[in-house]
């Protein structure tokens, strides 16, 4: 059921939460709940996560039996969810074919009796079955939608659903609240209680995302419509807190369907809330209020989101998912007179540093470090992203994950000064035949220079301009890999608690 249509028709919403429901059901097998602890690498993953700055400490009655006081919870999960992602689960769109080991493509998806062994013992059950056939043999591979999470942990492959389901199984094993959450609009994800926080937090382990609700609409450009958590304790229909937009996301549903939803989940609920005795279901019930207050709330963000990556290029582009939908072009103009009370020669710093996300403009007039994102002063951008590698401990401008070039600029107004020169720091990174392109010109035409896959340029201007432009391009060949929107960076570097502002503009003035 899951992964499997891109309808934003809620359907049966009973079968929605029942077939949730028997796969969070598995998720409390103690002996699976012990296998799956026994497979993390906990001792790593909790090393990793202390001495964080950045998000809310832990206080000392939030420390639990896996995190004492001095580790993050949201970093805790980071590691997780990308030790996950990149060592312990693989994406398939098409398996290889077994019998040429030649790539395959889709061919039919039918329900039968799969043969399986699962917890020590064989049996058969009902799943569905994808053909698969060769691109150069024609023979057919099969490959099964596994449900059964004691299969998922062993066999590690799938797509969203296979993912999410084991996901959500770790989380139950170290001890957290976890519920699967399921968008009709075809993807699947984890929420686990925060207990730092004191909310439910997103995880998409496909992606190592941690607390970004707002990836879908603003990062894919998914059109939402119904998204149900289901988990032991709580169903809820948690659809506002993935939307920025909640009078389009309204406007996507049913108001039948709506009716119908709500009385499931609160039926379905009170059923699981009958298992609890009284104080635990009223303390269960208390956090239910909260919970739907704070999904009244229309969420914001400043975050920058980049288009989907697990998937292969096609499929992510057939469903349009790519991020590509999204640009600025605010024609926002940085007037430099302003940084600048000398009537003679100047020089205006405009720097930027990726691990800050932040500019700082320095001048004769002093420091000014108050333009935070990366887009706030360009003029243009287009198809780009900030990146922050968690495990690498890196950030950068990257593209987003498609084959379209990435296009950022920068426009200068010397106003009553005339630009004179200008120096360049892009940090930029490139390798694997893909390309950096930095073209500097002068709005009136007396001046262009044009750069390739360099990390610092400069120009002088024999004739001094008015408003000076500086785009960079980002591009990858024809047939590029996948994983091509990694091959161009601009502005990279570490990110330590030293980040400084060494990526920018260095622009000369004298006199107009």
């Amino acid at each position: 059921m899951m992964c499997s249509t891109k309808s934003s028709r809620l359907g049966n919403p009973e079968n929605l939460i029942n077939d949730s429901l028997r796969r969070v059901l598995q998720y409390e097998i103690l002996e699976l709940q012990g296998l799956a602890l026994s497979l993390i690498p906990l001792d790593v993953l909790r090393k990793n996560s202390t001495s964080c700055t950045i998000h809310p400490p832990m206080k000392e009655g939030d420390a639990t039996i896996l995190l004492n006081v001095d580790e993050c919870e949201l970093c805790f999960f980071q590691e997780l969810a990308s030790w996950f992602k990149d060592d312990f689960f693989s994406w398939v769109n098409s398996p290889d074919c077994e019998a040429c080991g030649k790539p395959s493509k889709f061919k039919a998806r039918y329900s039968i009796f799969w043969p399986v062994s699962r917890m020590n013992r064989s049996s058969q059950y009902v799943i569905d079955v994808e053909d698969h056939e060769c691109t150069s043999c024609r023979n057919v591979t099969k490959f099964p939608r596994h449900t059964d999470a004691s299969i998922l942990i062993e066999t590690r492959k799938g797509r969203c659903s296979e993912w999410a389901q084991v996901f959500t199984l770790f989380c139950r094993a170290i001890g957290y609240r976890a519920r699967l959450v399921v968008d009709v609009t075809d993807h699947v994800w984890t929420e686990v209680y925060s207990i730092s926080l004191k909310r439910w937090m997103h995880i998409d382990s496909c992606e190592a995302a941690v607390d970004q609700p707002l990836m879908y609409e603003k990062g894919w450009g998914k059109k939402l419509s119904y998204i149900v958590a289901v988990g032991i304790d709580d169903i809820q229909d948690v659809s506002w807190r993935y939307s920025a937009d909640h009078k389009a996301l309204m406007s996507r549903r049913d108001p039948q369907a709506d009716k119908i939803l709500v009385h499931n989940v609160i039926k379905k609920r009170n059923e699981l809330l009958q298992r609890y005795p009284p104080q635990i279901s009223r303390n269960l019930m208390v956090g239910v209020i909260l919970e739907l207050l704070e999904l009244m709330v229309e969420p914001t963000s400043i975050a920058e989101y980049g288009g989907r990556i697990s998937g292969d290029k096609d499929w992510i582009q057939s469903r349009s998912e790519d991020g590509g939908h999204s640009a600025q072009d605010s024609r926002k103009t940085m007037k430099l007179s302003e940084f600048t009370s000398s009537p003679g020669p100047a020089a205006v710093k405009i720097m930027y540093s990726s691990a800050l996300d932040k500019y700082q403009i320095a001048s004769q007039t002093g420091f000014d470090s108050s333009n935070s994102s990366w887009q706030k002063l360009a003029s243009k951008s287009e198809n780009l992203f900030r990146k922050e590698e968690k495990d690498w401990k890196m950030s950068y401008l990257a593209r987003k994950h498609s084959a379209k070039p990435g296009i950022i600029e920068w426009r200068f107004d010397a106003d009553k000064f005339l630009i004179s020169g200008i120096a360049v720091e892009s940090g930029a990174f490139v390798k694997e035949g893909c390309e950096i392109a930095c073209d500097i010109r002068s709005e009136d035409g007396t001046f262009s220079a044009s750069y390739k896959n360099v990390g610092k340029c400069s120009s002088q201007l024999l004739v001094p301009c008015r408003v000076l432009t500086v785009r960079f391009t980002l591009t990858s060949p024809p047939g590029a890999p996948d994983v091509a929107w990694q091959f161009t960076q601009l502005f990279r570097e570490k990110v330590t608690e030293f980040s400084d502002f060494a990526f920018g503009f260095t622009i000369d003035l004298i006199q107009g």
